[in-house]
């Protein structure tokens, strides 16, 4: 008796699978079918016989949570869906399910809303787009007539691959919902696998719902439920003459899909898959999908200072209207009293991103403390600034009186006096040791303290008179005011220029101060350019390197010309 009822459970089991149609949903209570971000607004449509009581729903978006706004039918929210119907056109389909797959799509062609769109693609030995999504029912329903069953192959996953990229074409913001036909066989060579073509709708968040034949391989079938589900989708196994009613039922399912639309506290996006989890808090049950965020609205609002306590004697609460960055350092921070700069020494941003605690170094005096925070930013794309500033009575401790500005300097600055005193001794003494010993020391004449180079001064000029090769500087032109020539005597080396410190000294704007120099060796006199910024010039020609003068000779320098003898 017991293998008979065996017998009867595995036929029972056999003809659920195998009778009438067959859909295959992983789901216990609900299932993610896709999920549209906008952030911070994201729109989840989920499967579930009854509407799901936002009260009992836990939804987080990586590490965030989001608040639940609304949860509607989606036949009720008035949206339009693009249809994206696959179709397989291989020999493998039989001809009676291509001729019900045409009635059933001529029927479901003419259901559609008046803003939704049908894109229909056929897939055997090539994929070729029958319908772009912008035809008249008639144009569809000619382009329908059109599917014929007589391909050898069968590129079941390069027709889901290129469907993103017709999705991406289409630049809507509609729901999108891919139906592929077909008994689940790829003979994809060099084209795309399935993991491609599952990574491409994954990115845009496009369910799969499969329609598979049940005259065929069921490891195919198999294959072909998982890709479904893997996508979001479900797989439906019908027999020819229950085309028209797998058509109808997927259609119900579509349009009684609830649609929970939810917010983000921030408009963040990073460009990488996030993990989207809907838990139900009383059962437990689970579900989650990746999401890829790439798109947000602008945050036009600037977080703003709600209200500031004081929480201690050297503490301020600060609470924002949104929540924040940055408010943990110190320097992002203005604090002031009295028209003076309080600097906060510490802060802590507490965990829910809204409340800052300031610490200052010292306790509060009595009075009107204004707070700013410039370099506290939202959460958002756009990082906007805390705008406002607010004040806030104290009562604390009463200030000290202030010194006069001459108490405060002199208090601050009394020992420069005698550092200063010190160095103008030093200076002294130094100025006095150098003259001293610049001029050979003291000698005492009449019984008073002299200079001995002042003692010899007479004697030491007339004997540096007659020392060293003398030369005459003829000016040429009218650039030297009036002055005709100058005699000089080179004792070695003569330096020329309009530095006082030079042997030869002249006033010319245009000459450095250090300009050439002249050298006399062995009879003959060289000149060399000192390195200057407007050169110099023997007969026209620039000075590059010591140079050998003749008399007569022309020397270019600053705006004078001079014209050397000797």
């Amino acid at each position: 008796m017991g293998r008979i009822k065996k017998i009867m459970l595995l036929a029972l089991v056999a003809l659920s699978f195998w009778g009438g149609i067959k859909q295959v949903n992983a789901a216990e209570d609900f299932e993610i079918e896709q999920i549209h971000a906008n952030m911070p607004d994201v729109s989840i449509y989920l499967r579930s016989e009854e509407q799901p009581n936002p009260d009992d729903l836990e939804i987080t978006l990586g590490k965030e949570a989001l608040a639940v706004q609304n949860i509607m039918a989606y036949e009720k929210t008035g949206m339009a869906t693009d249809y994206f119907v696959l179709v397989d056109v291989s020999n493998s389909i039989p001809t009676e399910y291509c001729e019900s797959i045409k009635s059933a799509l001529n029927s479901f062609s003419t259901s559609l809303g008046t803003n939704d769109k049908m894109v229909l693609l056929s897939f055997g030995e090539e994929v070729n787009t029958l319908l772009s999504g912008s035809e008249s029912a008639e144009e569809r329903k000619n382009a329908i007539e059109q599917l014929s069953n007589v391909d050898k192959k069968t590129l079941l996953f390069e027709a889901i691959f290129q469907t993103a990229d017709l999705a991406d074409r289409m630049q809507d913001d509609n729901r999108k919902i891919v139906l592929v036909i077909s008994d689940g066989e790829d003979f994809a060579v060099g084209t795309s696998t399935k993991e491609e073509a599952v990574a491409a709708l994954n990115d845009r968040n496009m369910p799969v719902y499969a329609m598979g034949i049940s005259d065929t391989d069921k490891e195919n079938l198999n294959k072909f439920g998982e890709t479904a589900r893997t996508l979001g989708g479900t797989l439906t196994i019908f027999t020819a003459e229950e085309t028209q009613q797998a058509v109808e039922e997927l259609q119900n399912t579509w349009k009684s899909t609830w649609v929970i639309s939810a917010r983000a506290e921030n408009n963040v996006i990073d460009n990488q898959k996030n993990s989207l989890l809907i838990k139900q808090v009383k059962s437990g049950v689970t579900r989650s999908k990746d999401v890829l965020l790439t798109t947000y609205q602008k945050d036009t609002v600037a977080p703003k200072i709600a209200s500031v306590e004081k929480s201690g004697d050297r503490q301020l609460t600060v609470v924002f209207t949104k929540k924040v960055t940055g408010a943990d350092n110190s320097t992002s921070w203005e604090v002031e009293y009295d028209g003076k700069a309080v600097p906060v020494t510490t802060v802590v941003l507490k965990e829910d991103g809204l409340t800052a605690v300031l610490t200052f170094e010292n306790d509060f005096y009595t009075g009107t403390y204004n707070v700013a925070a410039p370099g506290v930013t939202d959460l958002s794309m756009e990082k906007n600034k805390v705008q406002s500033t607010v004040s806030v009575e104290i009562e604390g401790v009463e200030p000290e009186k202030e010194p006069s500005e001459l108490e405060r300097l002199w208090k601050e600055w009394w020992w420069v006096l005698p550092v200063a005193a010190v160095l103008i001794l030093v200076i002294v003494i130094l100025c006095v040791w150098r003259k001293i010993k610049k001029n050979k020391g003291i000698v005492y004449v009449d019984g008073k303290a002299s200079l001995v180079n002042n003692v010899e001064e007479k004697q030491r000029i007339a004997i540096e008179r007659q020392k060293g090769f003398p030369i005459t500087l003829e000016f040429v032109g009218g650039a030297s005011n009036g002055q005709k020539k100058i005699d000089a005597v080179i004792n070695g080396s003569l330096i020329v220029g309009r530095s006082s410190i030079c042997e030869l000294s002249i006033e010319d704007a245009k000459m450095s101060r250090q300009h050439f120099a002249l050298e006399y060796k062995d009879g003959d006199i060289f000149i060399t350019d000192l390195n200057t910024t407007n050169g110099t010039a023997v007969n026209g020609v620039a000075v590059k390197r010591k140079t050998k003068l003749s008399p007569r000779d022309v020397i270019t320098a600053g705006s004078l010309q001079m014209r050397i003898n000797w």
